[in-house]
Parts: C-alpha cells; structure tokens; sequence
C-alpha cells in the first residue's frame, strides 16, 4: 500500500490551510489539520477519533528526546519554557509500522532550537513548528526508509525569525516528503536544502514549498534541491520546488537538479583500488548525508 493510496495527496494540502489561518488555541489548530475534506482516504479518516488524542508536554531541559513510540495515533504539542533559551531536539524509536504521529511545537521569543530525526522507518510523522520573534530553528533530517511520509511545516510568526530545513536520505520504496516554510513575520529568513538518493525502483514525492505572506517584509529565502537517481534500475522521481510570495521586495531564489551518479567521480575512486559497488556506495552517501551537520 502506498503513501498515495494510505492517506491521499490531500491530506498533505491540509498543512497549507492550517498556515494560512492565524490560530492560536491547539484545538482549533487540530480542527483545521484534521478537516475530513483533506484526509480523503477512508482508513486516516477512519483513525481520527484516536488521532485526536492530545498530549501535552513542556520542555524545560537543554537536550529533549521524543520517544515517538509513545504518541502513535497521537498529537504531541511541545511548548519550550520561556526560560530555556538553547534547546536540542531529538526524535527516537519511532516504530517500523504504518502508523502516524503529529507533533506540534511552540518556540517562544529568542530561543535558538536544534531539531534531529532520523527516519528509517514505515511510519508517518507530520510536524508543524511555530516560531516567535528573534528565534532560530534548524531542522536536520535523514530518511532511510519505504512507504513513508515524512512532513515538516515551519510558521515563522514571529519577526526577526529564521529557519533552515537540511535534508538528507536514501530512498528504496516509496517515499512522501514534504517542507514547508511560511514567513509573516517582518525580517525573516529561511532554507530548504534537500541532497536525496533515490535508489533502484525508488519512488520519490518531493514537496517543498516556501510562502512569502504580504505581512513578511524584507523576507529572504532559498530552495536548493539535489536528486541523485540509481544508474540502475528505474528510479520515479517527482519534485516540485514551490515559492509563493504575496509581498513585493524579498529575495527568493530556487531550484531543483535530478542527475545520475557521476561516472567520471565513479571512475576516479576505481583507480584508487576502490571496488565498483564500494565507490558507488561512497558516492551515494557523500550525497545523502551532505546537509546532515550532526547525526543523532
């Protein structure tokens, strides 16, 4: 069963609708997310009386570990202490089963946040970030992994405050993954920088979108995006680099490149005495991990 045939391209739209409101209290944050008209398959439809489970935590230490075991079938809403002011986020055990977790952050004014997941399982996670003034949120993730969908949406409501989404990761089956930047406060900035592998008979959905809103003045953003397919195989690769920008004067740039492994680099590490599978294998994880500044 497919990402696609699971949930339905719809569900991811309703990310979008939920940015374009400005909601503040968490049930209506979750009505919006969890409007039937956007969960268009019948088995996502069918869990979200269990979906609409919440939990609440707040994080008053510098290194969090989500247990994601722990909320499948559940939103998890995070809130950061207004005292803690540099925090490390790190997803772990997040179960090899087709379910889905939602997580939902709060960063209040000037904290600076570091966010790891590796994803190397058939579970889905949708995240939803939002952002006060003068804060920082980096995102650093890698998924190894098939038939799943991995989302991350980024509010940046506050002014002055930034995000950066790194992207890593080998793909063998199917594979949904989806970012989402939204700028409305004034002065922000943010990038989205994806190096993926997709692999013999991999299937890549590739999302990423930035929203400039008519509020988000002086905004600047950028999208890079890298595919490296298999020289083997037949590799299905669909990625659609999106701006939308509602203000005038920002700076935004970006752009997408899909491409083979290099044979020329291939060749060069053979006459290193290095095998042909070993050279390929250096090749593609060169690639894969080359925004990842920190594994978990």
């Amino acid at each position: 069963i497919t990402i696609k045939e699971k949930y339905g391209l719809g569900f991811i739209s309703s990310f979008k609708l939920a940015l374009d409101k400005k909601v503040t209290d968490d049930q209506m944050v979750l009505k919006e997310l969890l409007k039937p008209q956007f969960l268009v398959n019948s088995s996502i439809q069918n869990a979200l009386p269990d979906l609409i489970s919440l939990v609440r935590e707040t994080i008053t230490q510098e290194v969090y570990d989500i247990d994601v075991s722990l909320y499948k079938q559940k939103v998890l809403i995070l809130t950061i202490d207004d005292n803690n002011k540099s925090v490390i986020i790190n997803e772990k055990n997040i179960p090899d089963d087709n379910g889905i977790v939602f997580i939902l952050l709060k960063i209040p004014t000037g904290v600076t946040l570091k966010y790891n997941s590796i994803h190397n399982s058939a579970s889905s996670i949708v995240r939803t970030i939002m952002v006060d003034d003068s804060s920082t949120v980096q995102c650093d993730m890698h998924n190894n992994c098939d038939d799943s969908l991995s989302q991350t949406t980024i509010q940046l409501k506050g002014d002055n405050s930034n995000a950066a989404i790194n992207h890593g990761g080998i793909v063998t089956g199917q594979s949904t993954i989806v970012h989402n930047i939204c700028h409305r406060g004034k002065e922000t900035t943010s990038s989205i920088k994806s190096n993926i592998v997709v692999s013999d008979n991999g299937v890549l959905h590739y999302r990423p979108k930035i929203y400039i809103k008519n509020s988000a003045i002086n905004a600047q953003a950028n999208q890079t995006v890298g595919i490296l397919k298999s020289m083997q195989g037949i590799a299905k690769i669909n990625t659609i680099p999106q701006l939308e920008i509602k203000r005038n004067k920002v700076v935004c740039t970006h752009g997408a490149s899909i491409q083979p492994i290099n044979k020329q680099s291939l060749q060069y590490l053979q006459t290193k005495g290095i095998s042909a599978n070993v050279a390929k294998d250096i090749l593609i994880n060169a690639h894969a991990n080359r925004y990842i500044q920190e594994r978990i």
